[in-house]
């Protein structure tokens, strides 16, 4: 008993000293980032002589950003853009102070690149509290960059990975990260591929999670039939040789991916998450699988693979997906509040009485090639 006791304390200890040691390391990380956070506002604010007229975030560390450097280059407007439904995802507590608290106070627009994304910022109590409302600014992609390659490429390409020219490949592109549910593709992969054992599945991108998912595809046995392409900066020549891309994305955005994909004429299977569901219509212009249920082999997996099946299988199914999804892209009419709604909301007449002050010529900010924006 004697003994026990005291193993069991010396566990404690172990354990204990562990979780200081952790809160030292966690300390020295957050005054190592607010120190390279100041240096790098300092050298900012050196870069610009002359004061600005807007700033504009698009990210959770440039909003904060861009609040630490209003005062500085003397902006008069504030505008950030929301490019998630869930922003500081592995800061709870910041998304509750900056997100929820300040920013509808600080901040003279914010917008979101879908309806869910405005939909969430327009639900918070002190926008509500002020007044404010989001505006949907959805993602813009260089239409001229991607498109559909001759077969005769895609073949050399394909071999090029050491795929065979003849064989099916699913794939997707992004970010390595949790968000994106690649372990569940992964468990899709292994079970598709006892169907489909001549498919090949391609993940193209790099990130904090790659490691973990190349052990995950050797647990398994996908062996051969699972490439992994690094980061690549010619995404346009490897959508179009897949028969099927997948988002497999626990929460979004608006996946710019998806509408690559879609200009490669690559049919779409993807999580129903915000965002996607803004550019997939189950069975018109893709195949949508529920969101809740990926989180469990026995839930999204097997979705994914029949669905995966039927596009791969099914020549007439995919060509049904590549021509109706442009058209419905270009047909349908664009949702949110006008961009001359967000002008206004953005109140113009403090840009030209901060001119007037400053003794600068007075230019409305819909003509931004007078404004100057950062």
């Amino acid at each position: 008993m004697g003994v026990g006791r005291g193993g069991g304390t010396s566990v404690a200890r172990v354990a204990g000293r562990r979780r200081h040691s952790h809160r030292r390391q966690r300390a020295k990380d957050d005054s190592r980032a607010a120190l390279n956070f100041k240096m790098s506002m300092d050298a900012i604010r050196r870069q610009f002589t002359e004061p600005v007229d807007i700033i504009h975030s698009q990210c959770d560390f440039g909003d904060v950003a861009a609040i630490w450097l209003r005062r500085a280059l003397q902006a008069q407007i504030l505008v950030r853009t929301s490019h998630n439904e869930l922003e500081w995802a592995k800061r709870p507590l910041r998304r509750w102070l900056l997100v929820k608290g300040i920013y509808p106070f600080v901040y003279d627009l914010e917008c979101g690149v879908s309806t869910r994304a405005v939909d969430v910022l327009d639900r918070r109590w002190t926008a509500r509290l002020l007044r404010k409302r989001g505006v949907v600014v959805y993602n813009a992609i260089n239409t001229r960059r991607f498109g559909p390659l001759p077969k005769d490429d895609v073949s050399a390409l394909k071999r090029a990975l050491g795929i065979a020219p003849d064989a099916p490949v699913i794939g997707s592109v992004g970010r390595f990260s949790e968000q994106k549910g690649y372990r569940y593709f992964l468990e899709a992969a292994a079970l598709l591929a006892r169907d489909l054992p001549q498919a090949r599945f391609v993940l193209v991108g790099s990130g904090e999670t790659e490691s973990a998912l190349k052990t995950q595809a050797d647990a398994l046995n996908l062996g051969e039939k699972i490439i992994f392409t690094g980061a690549r900066d010619d995404v346009e020549t490897l959508l179009p040789i897949m028969d099927v891309f997948v988002s497999s994305s626990l929460w979004e955005g608006l996946p710019t991916v998806i509408l690559e994909a879609m200009l490669a004429e690559t049919p779409v299977v993807a999580t129903a998450v915000a965002g996607t569901t803004e550019l997939v219509e189950d069975g018109v212009t893709g195949a949508l699988v529920p969101a809740a249920g990926c989180r469990a082999v026995g839930g999204g997996s097997p979705i994914y693979v029949g669905r995966s099946c039927t596009l791969c299988c099914d020549g007439a199914t995919r060509t049904r997906f590549r021509t109706r999804s442009l058209r419905y892209r270009a047909d349908r009419p664009p949702a949110g509040r006008s961009l001359p709604a967000a002008s206004r909301q953005m109140k113009p007449e403090r840009i030209n009485d901060a001119k007037r002050k400053r003794g600068t010529r007075i230019s409305g900010i819909t003509r931004t090639e007078e404004s100057r924006i950062f």
